[in-house]
């Protein structure tokens, strides 16, 4: 009887220390995975294990959601996978994590699977799922889950009508997103700043600033997540009044000011122009990180300011900033912009120094800066090196045969194009003809300019007639160049004009460079440079 009297205590006590171990856990669990402290995880998991907590749902559960916070979805999935009684948010946990790893194919199966198997699945597990149907390639599964949403009257859950927002606006159905805000009754600050985020990726800016304006009428309040989402329309529309109001009303009504708030006003200011005042708020900035950087030298590099770029670029490495992709293709521009091939290849190294020269978007703009400064071999040995080439990658390579004057090689490579299933854009064309006007490939560019509208349904721009017109003058064919630009649309006319003005100088044709002129003139009257260009006609015909 004492023993068993003994027994039971020892037991008693046993189950106060696993109680007082759990609730320990608990909290290191969730303090390690929001600072994503993997090594301290690990350590974690093997104390968990130690005290036989392994099959405890919640740690199990938060177990797998810290692995899944610092990026280890392989042990998260292995943990999830060595369970024998997972319960429904260990399932919503792993969905969520493939979901956000860009693991969608996984995350849908899950969510199938935990269908299949009886588990109950709730507006997180939705939530999650919804999460992987990220890109239009899902979008019928998205609205498959979206029907499942409403069989459960979920839809009115904020946490799910926000997700079905997100999902149709990944995945370009803005009128479908729109409808599912709308029909929400109760929207929430980050249900608002959802649809704001919709409209401002699809540079649906007004409408982003009609529905920030919306927001205050109907008393919701923004959070600092919402005046950032709403200047990143000011930004990208140059709507500098209304990005001063934004600016405003992020001093005078939040009380938290962050760093994502302070590059969010530094860029609304450098991409509208202002570098002045956004170098003084970068002076002033009490913290910068490297999106703080980035921001300036990108808006120098854009701007034409390749120099300051840089010196900010250096600036930069002495703070001991690491720079990222974004930074390093800004930078790479500013050299391109300079013809500055020698600071080119330093910053070349230094990206295969940091083992980014194998990503897409860093090797099309090494690519385009040997092949603006001329140096073919080298943008060539860039495209072969560049395992995921995106139509980007394609039509710079396509541009620096053009500029090199190897018309047929760009007229090869746009073949091999056609044949990868990547369907040529605007500027691929654009590319396409001026490889055409620099070889003399007058019946080719004809092919690919119908082409273009025939089979791709290209509307022509400026550019695009403006290669055309180019392409008839250098085979000086100007009779028939002055018959199509008769043809185009008068408001796209001015550039061709110009082209076909600077082909009859190089001719020397007299009747068709006056013509051009008058027709300069007639769209702009301020024009000076047709006189010009006529008295250098007049000027070959007297000698």
């Amino acid at each position: 009887m004492a023993r068993g009297k003994l027994n039971g205590k020892a037991v008693v006590v046993r189950e106060k220390h696993k109680s007082k171990a759990k609730i320990s856990f608990v909290n290191l669990l969730q303090e390690c995975g929001s600072r994503k402290k993997l090594s301290q995880i690990k350590r974690l998991h093997k104390r968990i294990a130690k005290h036989d907590l392994m099959e405890d749902k919640l740690l199990s559960s938060l177990l797998i959601d810290a692995y899944g916070k610092c990026g280890a979805v392989q042990d998260a999935r292995a943990l999830f996978d060595g369970l024998q009684a997972p319960n429904c948010h260990s399932w919503n946990f792993m969905i969520r994590i493939h979901a956000q790893h860009n693991q969608n194919t996984e995350a849908l199966s899950l969510f199938k699977q935990m269908k299949e198997l009886g588990f109950p699945q709730d507006k997180y597990t939705f939530s999650a799922a919804l999460g992987a149907c990220s890109s239009p390639a899902y979008l019928n599964q998205g609205k498959v889950i979206h029907r499942e949403v409403q069989k459960q009257n979920l839809e009115s859950e904020v946490v799910v009508g926000t997700s079905l927002i997100n999902m149709y606006g990944k995945c370009g159905s803005l009128d479908q997103a729109w409808a599912v805000f709308d029909g929400m009754a109760d929207k929430s600050a980050i249900s608002w700043t959802t649809m704001i985020n919709v409209y401002t990726q699809y540079d649906h800016n007004r409408d982003a600033l009609q529905l920030f304006h919306q927001m205050h009428m109907e008393g919701a309040l923004p959070t600092l997540i919402t005046y950032v989402s709403v200047l990143g329309a000011c930004s990208n529309s140059k709507d500098i009044s209304s990005g001063k109001h934004v600016h405003l009303y992020i001093t005078c009504e939040t009380d938290v000011f962050n760093i994502k708030a302070q590059n969010a006003i530094i860029n609304l200011y450098a991409k509208c122009g202002k570098l002045d005042i956004a170098n003084a708020l970068f002076i002033e900035a009490p913290d910068r990180n490297v999106i703080t950087w980035t921001t300036l030298i990108t808006a120098y590099s854009q701007l034409g300011q390749g120099k300051q770029a840089l010196e900010l670029y250096f600036r930069m490495q002495r703070d001991q900033v690491d720079p990222n992709e974004v930074t390093f293709v800004s930078v790479l521009d500013a050299c391109s912009n300079m013809s500055d091939i020698s600071l080119g290849q330093i910053m070349h190294a230094q990206i295969t120094e940091t083992g980014l020269d194998d990503d897409t978007v860093l090797g099309t703009a090494l690519l385009n800066l040997y092949g603006k400064c001329g140096h073919l071999h080298d943008a060539r040995s860039m495209f072969k090196r560049i395992k995921e080439r995106n139509l980007v990658t394609w039509s710079a390579m396509i541009g620096v045969y053009a500029q090199h004057g190897y018309g047929k090689k760009a007229l090869a490579l746009f073949s091999r194009l056609r044949h990868t299933g990547i369907t040529p854009d605007s500027v691929t064309f654009i590319h396409i003809l001026s490889a055409c006007s620099r070889s003399g490939l007058v019946e080719e560019g004809r092919r690919f300019f119908n082409l273009m509208q025939e089979e791709y349904g290209i509307k022509p721009t400026v550019d695009h007639y403006g290669c055309m017109t180019d392409l008839f003058g250098r085979a000086g064919l100007l009779e028939e160049a002055h018959t199509y630009v008769e043809s185009i649309p008068k408001e796209l006319s001015i550039v061709p004009w110009r082209t076909m003005l600077g082909a009859s100088r190089i001719q020397g044709d007299r009747e068709h460079g006056e013509g051009a002129a008058e027709r300069i003139l007639e769209l702009d009257p301020t024009d000076t440079a047709p006189y010009i260009m006529l008295s250098s006609v007049y000027a070959a015909e007297a000698n």
